[in-house]
């Protein structure tokens, strides 16, 4: 079943700036509106919005589109979902159409959803007569019912046949097969992959269940954690667990407990700490931060004590910094988060959070434990390291205060680590990120005019149309000059049927670049202008070329050739007024 056209044309005229500040900061320029981009790590905003003409686009990643594409995009959904996600946000009742065709991968995303919530259904029924997993939940765990419920739990049995109990739904076998519940045997069978575990149900922040993670609960050898195998709808790289849950909580309270493991967060929404969220056994990344970023900028990083949750938070460090967030770090004196609390309760974690550092400091006390500070030369390579990271910080306020702290910590003055802060500043070879500038010249310019004005407007594109016939004259907008030939749409509406994407992004450039505030018949005037200036200039193009060809040609004595070529000159130079 697909979505009537009517519904489709009503969720396009939402207000774009209203639906996109929900993802992205938005602040007025002109007549747009500017933010970070979420699609890619930038320092300086790049993103644009226009209200006017319903699109955006990123002068740094060069990406373009309505807010239909922005959603598809953003949330990873398919083209009908993105559609009811804006109907819902801006109170739009959508009209089915049940003759409307329904594309494969909506029918695929649809079908494992089913599928899913089917197989939790079964593994949440299993955990209730599973006195051993509702033993380890409960005692050794101390997870109680509530957060059994809402987040799911569920238990997967050695004797459970999942895949026979699924293909009385009428599931398809290679649905079954890319829903990512079972592997392949030595044998050819499928498996359950979850065969003996505690289920993790996994939500995507909109509450979908996409996929799931399994905990052994017994001394077998098997791995300690699986998750789902990755498919259309599960990819770890682009999931916090809890989110769902957490996020009206994260956005209220300003900030986000990132945590490593599922019953963390689970044991610390049971203690009150509503806002964590974990990452799936994979390190953090600008993807699941450019999600986290629509709900707060502050973090707090409540890692394993050990090693490799040190390690965690150091991998950590540079993807925050470039996002841009403020990131502390919570440290510990038990294993994991749920330990600390189960034993020391609430108000010793929010001790723990009201003194937590800095994660640069966390990050300067990591390198120091690793340098032997027993001469002035290792002292000096720390700070050159630390010197290193603090260039590309912005506030210069915070520069000084951590300059001051690591001279006092040093015992080392700090007009020196300034004199060596100045220094690594005017070596300093790395480029802030900055928009791309529009650096076109004349020609240029008067292609992107005659393009713009006929992408929006039919009457004009039906003048230059006339006007031009067959002639080609344009260097970079041919193909755009035969598309508009041979249809009636403008604007957002004619850059869904491009498939090219870097046509279709450098249309939307266009759109968003170009402003009119002239007159109907000024517009065809300036056109006119344009279309003699691009003539002009390939007149002119022609004539250098000939000329070359005339070098050539008199090495080998040919009069007659000449004297044509030197006629065409002639030619072209009275048409161009030379």
């Amino acid at each position: 079943m697909g979505i009537s056209p009517e519904s489709i044309a009503q969720v396009k005229n939402a207000d774009i700036i209203s639906i996109i500040s929900a993802y992205v900061s938005l602040r007025k320029r002109g007549r747009n509106f500017i933010g970070l981009c979420p699609f890619h790590s930038e320092k300086t905003p790049s993103f644009t919005v226009s209200q006017e003409k319903k699109i955006w686009h990123c002068f740094g990643c060069h990406e373009s589109g309505d807010l239909i594409s922005f959603i598809q995009k953003v949330d990873n959904v398919i083209f009908t979902d993105a559609i009811r996600i804006i109907a819902e946000k801006s109170g739009i009742d959508i009209i089915e159409d049940q003759t409307k065709y329904v594309s494969k991968d909506n029918i695929l995303i649809k079908n494992l959803q089913t599928i899913l919530e089917k197989a939790k259904s079964t593994y949440q029924e299993n955990l209730l007569v599973s006195q051993i997993s509702i033993n380890y939940l409960k005692k050794i765990r101390n997870i109680n019912d509530d957060s059994i419920k809402a987040f799911e739990l569920g238990f997967s049995p050695q004797n459970i046949n999942l895949l026979a109990e699924l293909k009385k739904t009428n599931s398809q076998h290679d649905d079954l097969i890319k829903s990512g519940l079972f592997y392949e045997s030595h044998q050819g069978q499928l498996k359950d992959r979850f065969s003996g575990r505690l289920i993790f149900p996994i939500l995507d922040y909109r509450g979908r269940t996409v996929g799931f993670g399994g905990r052994v609960i017994d001394d077998s050898n098997a791995p300690k954690y699986v998750n789902s195998e990755e498919n259309i709808l599960f990819n770890k790289r682009q999931l916090l667990y809890g989110l769902n849950i957490a996020k009206n909580s994260i956005k209220k309270q300003n900030k986000a407990f990132l945590m490593e493991g599922y019953l963390d967060v689970i044991v610390a929404h049971q203690f009150g700490f509503t806002n964590s969220i974990a990452v799936l056994g994979t390190a953090l990344t600008a993807n699941h931060l450019q999600l986290l970023k629509r709900f707060t900028d502050n973090i707090y990083l409540a890692f394993d004590s050990d090693d490799a949750g040190k390690k965690a938070l150091e991998r950590s460090y540079d993807i925050l910094r470039k996002n841009k967030f403020n990131a502390y770090v919570i440290s510990l004196s038990e294993k994991d988060p749920a330990d600390f609390l189960i034993k020391y309760g609430a108000d010793k974690f929010n001790h723990l959070i009201e003194n937590a550092q800095p994660i640069f400091w966390f990050y300067y006390q990591l390198l120091k434990e690793r340098t032997q500070l027993d001469s002035i030369e290792n002292k000096s390579n720390l700070i050159d390291q630390v010197l290193k990271i603090l260039k590309d910080e912005n506030n210069q306020i915070i520069v000084e205060h951590y300059i001051h702290k690591i001279s006092t910590d040093l015992n080392i003055s700090p007009e020196l680590i300034l004199a060596k802060f100045s220094k690594t500043l005017y070596n300093n070879s790395v480029k802030f990120e900055k928009p791309s500038l529009d650096k076109k010249n004349k020609l240029e310019k008067a292609e992107e005019f005659i393009i713009y004005n006929m992408l929006m407007d039919l009457k004009v594109r039906q003048d230059v149309i006339n006007k031009l016939n067959e002639e080609s004259i344009f260097v970079e907008f041919n193909s755009v000059f035969k598309l508009l030939k041979n249809t009636n749409k403008t604007g957002t509406d004619l850059l869904d049927d491009i498939k090219d994407k870097e046509l279709k992004n450098n249309l939307g450039r266009i759109i968003i670049n170009n402003n009119n505030s002239i007159t109907e018949n000024d517009i065809l005037n300036e056109i006119n202008n344009n279309i003699n200036a691009i003539r002009m200039e390939k007149d002119k193009q022609k004539i250098e070329s000939i000329k070359l060809k005339l070098k050539t040609i008199e090495e080998k004595g040919n009069d007659d050739e000449i004297i044509l070529l030197l006629k065409q000159i002639q030619t072209l130079k009275k048409r161009i007024g030379g």
